[in-house]
């Protein structure tokens, strides 16, 4: 059987590893330094376990910019969860809360930017865990909406953290 056009006959990982470059880029835009390979490490990791849920006859670049988007909404709500390595108990107990407060203000603050259409679509996608499909019923939307404001949604997030970071 032919191959769909577009489909990419090359192995996962060397679509992968081609990829890089321009996930490195995004995740620049998402974290710096350090925090960028860590993002970049983690997407890679997720894409490599989760490879078969991935169309081959699809592009792999916006199917990585979503895990990336995911990954970074996750350590964020992680790191807000996760206790601080202080010795003194009360003070982690203290730290942890503030941390916790910190981190959940951050996303918060990155969300509020957006149009609440967007925040919706977003949160339901990534926090929620969503479908497109379901997403469209509840908000009786068709699904090229949904995509459009889902695809804005990342865009803006990504051109508001370059824009606050160059601040």
């Amino acid at each position: 059987m032919p191959q769909p056009s577009g489909s990419d006959e090359r192995p996962f990982a060397d679509r992968l590893a081609a990829a890089l470059p321009e996930l490195r880029a995004y995740a620049s835009r998402l974290v710096r330094g350090i925090e960028r390979e860590e993002l970049v490490q983690e997407v890679a990791a997720r894409a490599l376990r989760s490879a078969e849920s991935h169309d081959p006859r699809r592009p792999l670049a916006p199917w990585l910019r979503r895990t990336a988007l995911r990954a970074w909404i996750d350590a964020h709500e992680r790191g807000a969860r996760e206790p601080a390595s202080v010795p003194d108990p009360q003070v982690a107990v203290e730290s942890d809360e503030l941390r916790a407060v910190e981190m959940h203000e951050e996303v918060e603050h990155w969300l509020g930017r957006l149009a609440p259409a967007e925040r919706d679509v977003l949160e339901r996608f990534h926090r929620k865990g969503q479908s497109l499909r379901e997403i469209s019923a509840a908000l009786e939307m068709p699904e090229g909406t949904i995509k459009s404001h889902l695809h804005r949604a990342r865009r803006r997030l990504a051109a508001l953290r370059e824009v606050e970071d160059e601040d």
